[in-house]
């Protein structure tokens, strides 16, 4: 494998190499994009990605949901494929805990950002001003705490397991 290749573009899919060289006459394919493949099968055969399995990882097979597991050897993604050519599409779209805790801390900025807003004073806020905090700061900081939410959920938790992919 093109270990050059996997470090300069890590989020593209690939079917594991010992996979495709043990069964070459068997196995074709083109890769789409980072995250699709054309896949020509002559039979029916179980492929593994070079991507590591966690609840949240979807497989479309020629746009359908298809069923995946993870490996028993090394915990990759692994599915069996039917003979024909099929596109493959891999994706990681999370899982619903972790789209309602997303929607929770949302929330839960939200309101942070009212109350500071409103300047309804209470017993957390005047611990707030007990520390000589002053408005315009606790907003900077929430900024800066949505912002970082922000390219967390946008750039660093959606492409975290590809990142750390074994080569």
């Amino acid at each position: 494998p093109d270990v050059a290749e996997y470090i300069d573009n890590p989020l593209q899919i690939r079917i594991l190499e010992s996979d495709v060289i043990r069964e070459a006459q068997n196995i074709t394919f083109t890769r789409l994009s980072d995250n699709r493949i054309k896949v020509n099968l002559r039979k029916d055969r179980t492929v593994r990605f070079r991507q590591f399995y966690f609840p949240g990882w979807q497989l479309l097979l020629d746009g359908e949901p298809f069923p995946i597991q993870p490996d028993e050897r090394f915990g990759l993604i692994e599915t069996r494929l039917p003979e024909g050519e099929h596109i493959v599409q891999l994706d990681f779209v999370g899982t619903p805990i972790q789209h309602i805790s997303t929607i929770i801390s949302l929330i839960t900025v939200i309101i942070c950002v009212v109350i500071i807003i409103r300047g309804e004073s209470s017993e957390s806020i005047s611990y707030a001003d007990s520390i000589s905090l002053q408005r315009s700061f606790v907003i900077i900081t929430l900024v800066g705490i949505v912002a970082f939410a922000g390219v967390n959920v946008a750039w660093l938790q959606e492409n975290m397991f590809r990142l750390h992919s074994p080569v």
